[in-house]
């Protein structure tokens, strides 16, 4: 495969055609992955664990690149590295702090109370967020679920920093919390 630039690389993906994309995932395989995989085996993960990696780095970084305002400060593959390695440590964390317990032995009124319990939680912090103003409620799902980076909210909401986003965005946390507070 010939040598494909990282301007190419972003033009190949920000296409949006198939035949484009294949090229560019293809020539990132062959670069990018087998450093991926080596920092995830190493790192008590499988193959299959840095495939699924590298895939939703591969997602993300088309994402990133389908954004208008988007400005890569390293190359695509340092990019798309850094990405997974972020989402390995995520999911590390995530599998820490995964219990094992089954709750088999307890009894099925304590499973029903907590599951309720949770329930209750759950409907209190959507009715809480569904109350926030949109751009607070956009910043906090962008941050939160979307993981969305304090620049790509900086862009999204044409602020004048990422300082500026980050005040926004624990204005709007604060605010939630005031809300989810009133309506215990």
């Amino acid at each position: 495969m010939k040598s494909i630039t990282d301007h190419e690389l972003m033009e190949l993906l920000r296409e949006q055609n198939q035949r484009a994309s294949n090229t560019a995932y293809a020539h990132l395989y062959e670069h990018a992955y087998t450093k991926i995989q080596s920092m995830v085996t190493r790192n008590n993960g499988l193959e299959e664990d840095a495939k699924d990696i590298f895939q939703e780095a591969l997602i993300i970084l088309t994402k990133a690149i389908r954004k208008k305002a988007f400005n890569f400060t390293a190359s695509v593959q340092t990019y798309v590295y850094a990405v997974a390695r972020n989402l390995w440590l995520k999911e590390l964390k995530r599998r820490k702090s995964e219990v094992s317990f089954d709750g088999r032995d307890l009894p099925d009124s304590i499973i029903d109370d907590d599951t309720n319990e949770l329930e209750k939680q759950t409907i209190l912090l959507r009715n809480s967020i569904n109350e926030l103003s949109e751009d607070c409620r956009k910043i906090l799902i962008d941050f939160y679920y979307a993981k969305l980076s304090m620049s790509e909210i900086k862009n999204e909401f044409k602020l004048s920093s990422e300082q500026a986003a980050k005040n926004k965005k624990y204005r709007c946390l604060k605010n939630l919390i005031e809300i989810c507070k009133r309506n215990m």
